[in-house]
């Protein structure tokens, strides 16, 4: 009987320990996640910085450096013999605004654009400065060229615009499309985004140091607290002496753990245990 009651005991108190264990887990997770908030704000000038820093290495690039791209857009009309419009003829237009679109990748197109102007460029590479765009249900047709000089692209879709309404005349046998509204030259670059680059630098940049506080903090095994040598070591607290002259000391996260710990020892010491008070 005895034994019986010794191991029933012996289970009761392993149940209780298991219990004791799960809560105490529950609440270091909440000390851990409460320890990670006060090492954020306690180097929160450190991220403000990097923030700052990051925004003003940004700034410099897109004001100094980066080279603005200017925009200029031509739109061209196309037409079909018949003036009469019905669906048909839209449907038509449609199929030869598609047609048109082609005419802009032939060789031969972009070779006499280069040659007209004088332009450094390949064929390929006049190819990535256009962009064509046809919006839905409608036979007009936009001819958008991007480069560093506001006059060169005005001139690379005006040129792509006129030559390619004379291809369509002499080799389709058509209508050649109506001049809709002629490039003119820009005086604002569409790239780079000033604004957006150095507000998106700020983020990065505050990010980048949230980031290393969090590694630092995660990789940190030093013992801060008498939970910690109880949580990692198994040991209990017999006396918690304070650091003279450490801030660190002042912050409520340490001060709550200073109280705690006092509390706990002043509780064994009332009851006669060997803790002393803190």
């Amino acid at each position: 009987m005895r034994e019986n009651k010794g191991g029933l005991a012996e289970t009761e108190l392993q149940q209780a320990v298991a219990l004791h264990d799960a809560v105490n887990q529950d609440a270091e997770s909440e000390i851990d996640l409460l320890e990670l908030f006060y090492r954020l704000m306690e180097n929160i000038w450190y991220i403000v910085g990097a923030a700052v820093a990051a925004a003003v290495l940004v700034g410099i690039y897109s004001f100094f450096i980066a080279h603005p791209i200017y925009e200029s857009t031509a739109k061209i009309y196309v037409i079909t013999k018949d003036s009469a419009l019905n669906l048909q003829d839209l449907q038509i237009g449609s199929q030869l605004t598609n047609d048109y679109q082609e005419l802009f990748k032939v060789r031969e197109v972009n070779e006499e654009v280069i040659l007209r102007l004088g332009l450094p460029y390949t064929v390929d590479e006049l190819g990535e400065r256009i962009t064509l765009s046809n919006p839905a249900n409608t036979r007009i047709l936009y001819i958008a060229a991007r480069s560093e000089d506001p006059i060169e692209a005005m001139n690379i879709a005006n040129s792509f615009s006129e030559i390619v309404r004379q291809t369509v005349k002499e080799r389709f046998k058509s209508e050649e499309p109506t001049v809709l509204s002629e490039a003119q030259q820009s005086l604002i670059p569409i790239s780079p985004n000033k604004t957006r680059n150095t507000l998106v630098g700020a983020v990065v940049g505050a990010f980048l140091a949230i980031g290393v506080i969090f590694l630092l903090f995660v990789m940190d095994d030093k013992l801060k607290s008498s939970d910690d040598l109880a949580k990692y070591i198994g040991l209990p607290t017999l006396a918690v002496m304070p650091m003279l002259g450490a801030t660190h000391t002042h912050h409520p996260y340490y001060m709550s753990h200073k109280a705690k710990t006092v509390s706990i020892d002043r509780a064994k010491d009332s009851k006669g245990g060997k803790a002393g008070v803190a």
